[in-house]
């Protein structure tokens, strides 16, 4: 039996450390669809949604072209390389569980799970540096 994780088919019955290595693991599932167009309408007073498309394109093209995050974006895209990304019938998809691998302060492997329905925010550090920047 396999379960999709993070893109990658994953047996079941395979040894834990094998994708422990990863730094997370997300499901591949479809079963939540979310309209991309109707979900940026519903969220319009958010300013986080206002570059939402750009900043969505720059993070697939990021990750497809295996580049370094820098802060909050990969680096600079060209509308050439923008339109080679299409969102399939403008769908996207909600995936309510993240796994998050870490290692602890006494070396030890450990995953933490979480769960939208449960706490919808969470905070990280940010990657800002300066006199100005915000920690998290």
């Amino acid at each position: 039996m396999q379960s999709e994780t993070q893109g990658v088919s994953i047996e079941e019955n395979m040894d834990p450390s094998q994708y422990l290595e990863k730094q997370y693991h997300m499901s591949n599932s479809q079963n939540d669809p979310v309209n991309l167009y109707s979900y940026i309408h519903k969220n319009q007073a958010d300013p986080a949604f206002k570059p939402f498309i750009p900043k969505l394109k720059d993070h697939i093209l990021g990750h497809l072209l295996e580049q370094d995050y820098k802060g909050d974006m990969y680096g600079k895209f060209t509308n050439a390389e923008w339109n080679t990304v299409h969102i399939a019938s403008e769908q996207i998809y909600c995936c309510k569980t993240v796994q998050i691998n870490y290692t602890t302060y006494d070396i030890r492997h450990n995953r933490d799970t979480i769960n939208i329905q449960l706490y919808l925010d969470i905070m990280v550090n940010s990657l800002e540096t300066g006199p100005n920047a915000q920690p998290y």
